[in-house]
C-alpha cells in the first residue's frame, strides 16, 4: 500500500537471501527516522503505484526519501545508512567522490548476479519469486 510522502521507504527484494539477511540486520537498528521495508517480490507489489519503474525497481536497490526523491544502488544505501546512528560514520566516510566508482562497480556486479543467486521459498508464492521479473 502507497504511502503518503514523509515517510522512509526501502525497497528490497524479499526473495534473496542476501538481500533479506542484510534488510532483517537494518530491522534491528536504531534510525533517526521510521523506515517501511517494502518487498518487491510480495505478489501484491506494484511499483508504479510508488511512482517506480517496475523494470528498474528489480535491477537495483531502491529507496524513497521523507521528500519523495528517489535513490538507487550505492546512493540508496548512503541515504539509509545516514539515517542510522550506527553507520552514520561509514557513510560519511564512503561518501567521498574517489571512492563512489569503486563501490558503483562492486554494486553493479551484485546487481547483475543477484537474479541468478538462489531465491527464498515462501508460503505465499509457488515459484520462489513471485514479483520478479527476469530477463
Amino acid at each position: 500500500m502507497k504511502k503518503e510522502i514523509g515517510t522512509f521507504q526501502v525497497f528490497y527484494d524479499g526473495a534473496c537471501h542476501l538481500c533479506s539477511r542484510e534488510i532483517n540486520h537494518y530491522r534491528k537498528k536504531v534510525t533517526t527516522v521510521p523506515f517501511e521495508y517494502i518487498d518487491i517480490s510480495a505478489p501484491d507489489f506494484d511499483a508504479k503505484s510508488y511512482g517506480l519503474n517496475n523494470e528498474k525497481v528489480q535491477l537495483e536497490m531502491h529507496i524513497k526519501c521523507e521528500d519523495g526523491a528517489v535513490r538507487t544502488g550505492v546512493e540508496a544505501f548512503l541515504e539509509m545508512w545516514r539515517r542510522m546512528p550506527s553507520f552514520q560514520k561509514l557513510a560519511w566516510a564512503l561518501d567521498r567522490e574517489w571512492v563512489k566508482p569503486i563501490l558503483r562497480l562492486g554494486y553493479f556486479t551484485f546487481a547483475r548476479v543477484r537474479p541468478y543467486l538462489p531465491k527464498r521459498k515462501r508460503t505465499h508464492c509457488e515459484t520462489g519469486t513471485c514479483g520478479v521479473k527476469q530477463k
